[in-house]
């Protein structure tokens, strides 16, 4: 299944599935997952990043075990960089390496492995969810593909995916670039908070829940009129500068960044929570977000 998106994008998630993961699994996957779940989980191995794996074969598919991100051979040249956060508790013998950076050659296809499961208990062994994420470029849309290797292994593929993996079976993602036409790029401009929580209301809603906190992202938004913590405060400007995004392709480099930390930090927290992050590097994150979003980045003008 394709879907295309513009391009966005971004520490390891010790918590439960996200909320728009179990609503959009079926039953049985679920069941699936409870019933072969380890109860002997223990932190897993982030290896250092590798070299691309490069392969000219059409319709690569995954090992066991391994969920693969891949550039496609049209893509344009450059450097791909992709993340992974496993959402499940990890298994003692799971190898993560993330970021990985894909050096991109026009007419290879080429491949990150970003998850390694080499071993488990038992070959009745429980799924491994990760999500990952994506940034190339600037000035390029993404269409996404995935290939689970086994009809159990459903995917959420839209970015950022949300992929699975167990001893038996695999995942390939494939990310295939194209740059913006010269028209689309002179046309893209930024939108402020204030407008998506008026005029775009409409696109904010459509992007259901807000990470795992069982909020709405219009429900969040909302919240952030009357809420003055910088939890919302950068929220508030992650959801127009994700929307943004969204619509025009890649950011700059600063912005994507920006982008990056705000997805890792709400991706596992409950609303208002800002454990473990300063109110300092908060304000930051939001600060380059809200630049971006009031037309002060270059190449990305405010919309008149």
């Amino acid at each position: 299944m394709n879907h295309s998106f513009a391009a966005p994008m971004s520490r390891r998630v010790r918590a439960s599935v996200l909320a728009t993961l179990r609503l959009t699994l079926s039953a049985a996957v679920i069941a699936c997952v409870a019933a072969c779940s380890d109860n002997g989980q223990a932190s897993s191995i982030t290896a250092p990043a590798s070299g691309s794996i490069r392969s000219d074969v059409s319709g690569l598919t995954a090992h066991a075990g391994h969920m693969l991100a891949c550039v496609s051979a049209s893509s344009p040249a450059g450097a791909y960089t992709f993340t992974a956060m496993e959402l499940t508790m990890p298994r003692a013998s799971d190898i993560v390496t993330s970021p990985s950076v894909v050096n991109h050659v026009v007419g290879t296809n080429e491949c990150v492995m970003l998850f390694n499961r080499p071993s488990a208990p038992s070959q009745i062994d429980g799924q491994a969810w990760l999500m990952l994420t994506q940034s190339g470029p600037a000035g390029q849309t993404v269409s996404i593909s995935c290939a689970p290797d086994a009809p159990e292994l459903l995917s959420v593929c839209i970015d950022p995916v949300t992929a699975s993996a167990n001893i038996n079976h695999g995942d390939v993602v494939t990310y295939s670039y194209s740059p913006l036409s010269k028209s689309a790029s002179a046309a893209r401009c930024a939108l402020s908070a204030g407008w998506f929580s008026n005029q775009g209301a409409a696109a904010v809603a459509a992007k259901g829940l807000f990470f795992a906190t069982g909020s709405t992202w219009t429900a969040v938004l909302n919240g952030s009129l009357t809420k003055n913590s910088a939890y919302y405060i950068l929220a508030r400007q992650y959801i127009a500068a994700q929307l943004n995004v969204d619509a025009g392709g890649s950011p700059p480099a600063s912005v994507q960044s920006a982008l990056n930390a705000s997805a890792d930090f709400f991706s596992w927290r409950a609303l208002d929570n800002t454990d473990g992050v300063s109110k300092s590097t908060l304000t930051s994150w939001a600060n380059t977000l809200e630049s971006f979003n009031t037309g002060g980045v270059k190449g990305w003008p405010h919309c008149s």
